[in-house]
């Protein structure tokens, strides 16, 4: 078998590199392959924390399209010492053409595609186990925690907003209303959310 590389570049800074390998002159059976370098932030192939393969973020099946399969990686060191696989510069994701009988231009396109496939899948965003995240307020929600706060005055907040005391009562009683309630009164109401809950919060700079 005779291995030749086709294409070697740098995709968002990780080294790219695109081989064929042909078999022998007699059946003319050409294999291509795509290596896509590995970094040690990138959701790995395989965990450097267990040695293991199970529960992987990286997802073989994502970083694969239709033409490449996606399932294998070179370069895995493992460290004698700490008995774990761990990701060296020479790390990289392999990708195989499934049809063979294509022409070298061909390939390479195909193969282009999927190295962004398998990078998009090594830079996607993780979640850390047992990290809750946190729920982000809307505007709505905003609003109601101004209107429902009973350590601020309705005539106070009305005065101060624009909003009649009515509206504001309806909403105090009802937040679920706030729904329907204008852009500018969410607004008006969004902008004490942050004069209560944060501005009081600073420190004030000592005027000399």
């Amino acid at each position: 078998m005779k291995e030749q590389i086709i294409f070697e570049d740098f995709i968002q800074d990780r080294e790219v590199r695109m081989y064929d390998k042909h078999f022998s002159d007699m059946d003319n059976k050409v294999e291509y392959d795509v290596y896509v370098q590995v970094f040690t932030i990138d959701n790995l192939p395989f965990s450097s924390v267990t040695g293991k393969l199970e529960n992987i973020p990286f997802n073989y099946d994502h970083a694969s399209t239709k033409e490449v399969v996606v399932n294998n990686v070179i370069g895995d060191f493992f460290n004698p010492v700490t008995k774990k696989y761990e990701v060296s510069d020479h790390t990289f994701v392999v990708g195989h053409i499934k049809n063979s009988n294509l022409d070298r231009d061909a390939a390479i396109e195909q193969m282009q595609r999927a190295a962004m496939n398998i990078i998009n899948e090594l830079n996607k965003r993780q979640i850390p186990p047992h990290m809750v995240m946190p729920h982000l307020l809307t505007d709505v929600e905003k609003a109601k925690r101004v209107v429902t706060d009973d350590n601020i005055k309705i005539s106070q907040l009305s005065k101060e907003t624009g909003i009649s005391t009515d509206d504001l009562n309806n909403y105090r009683k009802n937040p679920a209303t706030l729904k329907q309630a204008s852009n500018s009164t969410i607004n008006f109401l969004i902008t004490k959310y942050y004069e209560k809950y944060f501005n009081e919060k600073r420190p004030k700079i000592p005027v000399f």
